[in-house]
């Protein structure tokens, strides 16, 4: 007798039936495809490469406080040592020391340190290094003249003066022409420098220490120390070329020009007068002395005028 058949009904449950969905919680979705290029990781552009006539290195952007502060977190990163940054926006270590130590959004504008170092930031944006970002709020200024309104109106206020009275006299941010090099045209006689120097050190914001330093970090890269000694000597002499290659006068002249641009003076009608008498020899001698004679011929007298020039008479 032949077996039985599985009733129909049955078989067509069992094709209609639904499978049971499979889920897993290991499976991922595909990233959809991207045009975007991979990075190879390729180094960036040198700096050294953009002209510096390039035009997007004519909006410059970043006060003082601002570069000084990029700065400082440049070096913090590693990125470079002192040294190597001074050489990388060829600068010399005194005017860039000099910028540093300043405090203000215009102390140091017209230092060479400040163009060259914002330059610098700028061409490694331009060939896509990173740089350290400007900071609005948080710069040294800032977070002093923020400390001082919370200490007190009175209170700030007297600060506030002290370090004023005391910054007046700070020419670091300003480097003339040649000083680098300890080459500045000297266009003041030798009693015109102590005329200033006397009616200096009566300021009681300026004691004699202080103002040698001053004189001292006049001559650029070359390293000077002045004594007090050197000072008094100088100041005992009189005449217009008397003490010509003491380092005070020249010192002096320089310390006190850079006051002048500083506190926004104008050239006195003297002044003038002497850059006409000593434009074609390049400034005032200062290293000839004028304490060893001249020679004249028979029946001449020399004598010094007001500019400190030579007459035969």
């Amino acid at each position: 007798m032949p077996p039985k058949r599985a009733p129909l009904a049955s078989l067509t449950a069992a094709v209609n039936s639904t499978p049971k969905k499979i889920r897993s919680k290991n499976l991922k979705k595909r990233a959809a495809p991207t045009d975007q290029p991979e990075n190879n990781n390729e180094p960036a552009g040198d700096p050294n490469d953009i002209d510096s006539e390039d035009e997007r290195l004519h909006f410059l952007t970043g006060n003082c406080d601002q570069i000084r502060a990029q700065i400082t977190n440049f070096l913090n990163s590693g990125a470079m040592k002192v040294g190597e940054f001074q050489t990388a926006i060829g600068v010399t270590s005194h005017a860039y020391h000099s910028f540093m130590t300043q405090h203000g959004h215009l102390a140091g504008q017209k230092s060479s340190v400040y163009l060259a170092a914002s330059l610098y930031f700028k061409k490694r944006e331009i060939v896509g290094l990173e740089n350290p970002k400007l900071t609005m709020d948080k710069t040294p200024a800032a977070k002093k003249a923020k400390k001082s309104a919370s200490a007190g109106a009175g209170a700030g206020a007297s600060g506030d003066a002290k370090d004023k009275d005391k910054d007046k006299f700070n020419v670091d941010g300003i480097e003339l022409d040649g000083e680098y090099r300890g080459r500045v045209p000297v266009y003041d006689t030798c009693d015109d420098v102590r005329r200033k120097i006397s009616l200096h050190l009566r300021n009681p914001d300026v004691t004699q220490a202080g103002f040698l330093r001053a004189l001292s970090a006049c001559f650029g890269e070359e390293q000077r120390k002045l004594s007090p000694s050197q000072l008094q000597t100088f100041r005992k002499h009189k005449g217009p070329i008397a003490g010509n290659t003491s380092a005070i006068f020249y010192a002096g002249f320089v310390y006190f020009e850079k006051l002048r641009i500083k506190q926004g003076k104008k050239k006195s009608k003297h002044r003038e007068e002497m850059e006409a008498e000593w434009w074609e020899q390049g400034g005032v001698d200062v290293e000839s002395d004028s304490s060893k004679g001249f020679i004249c011929q028979a029946g001449e007298r020399p004598c010094i005028d007001r500019y400190g020039k030579i007459r035969f008479q």
